[in-house]
């Protein structure tokens, strides 16, 4: 049970992680953004459109984890996923 637990919680981190890496780098090259931080972009609007917009480099890694059948790790990804889209509609 802790062994499910801990892949779910190690999903959960990668989800994150790629979001993140997928915000950071539409902020630095799509929008030009170079110097901005994040929590500057949050105060015009852009925050939820970002993360949504970084969360697609979620998708290749669920891709990634089924099909080298690590399930429990898959659905903490999808378990990420579930909650940056609450953090994206709030943000």
């Amino acid at each position: 049970m802790t062994n499910r637990i801990l892949m779910i919680t190690i999903g959960l981190l990668c989800a994150f992680f790629a979001t993140s890496l997928g915000a950071f780098l539409y902020t630095q090259f799509v929008l030009g953004h170079l110097g901005m931080g994040f929590s500057e972009l949050l105060t015009g609007d852009l925050g939820g459109k970002i993360i949504a917009i970084g969360s697609l480099l979620n998708i290749p890694l669920v891709y990634l984890f089924l099909q080298k059948e690590k399930w429990d790790i898959a659905r903490g990804v999808i378990a990420g996923l579930i909650v940056l889209v609450v953090i994206s509609q709030v943000v």
